[in-house]
């Protein structure tokens, strides 16, 4: 099974980025294949050396190969994009950022708050 995973961007590496990692690790460990959807590409150099995790999704999908400094509102909506194109490759997409889509995922989990949503599936 192909598990997408929505991060808008680990560069930050604070707690909801390691939060990403954990869940890649995890569902990594129970066998299924992680893609990280990102808005910009992940400096996994700078992510290792700041978190000391060392791992990595199976494959990563970034809209942006550079950084962008732009206003959240456009980063959510470029996350919709993001979110959208996922949904065709995989059979789950989850997203771990929060409140960043306008789009569906099938499971949010939202950190503001610390509590779990399950969209709809389809």
């Amino acid at each position: 099974m192909r598990i997408g995973i929505i991060h808008d961007s680990l560069n930050s590496t604070e707690g909801g980025e390691r939060l990403c990692l954990k869940m890649i690790e995890a569902l990594k460990d129970s066998g299924y294949e992680v893609i990280l959807g990102t808005i910009e590409s992940t400096n996994w150099d700078k992510v290792e050396r700041t978190t000391g995790m060392t791992i990595r999704p199976d494959r990563e999908l970034s809209l942006l190969k550079a950084k962008m400094h732009v206003f959240r509102i456009y980063m959510r909506l470029l996350a919709t994009f993001l979110a959208l194109k996922m949904r065709r490759e995989c059979d789950i997409v989850v997203n771990t950022h929060g409140d960043i889509l306008f789009a569906d995922s099938h499971n949010l989990y939202a950190l503001s708050n610390l509590r779990y949503f399950e969209g709809n599936s389809r």
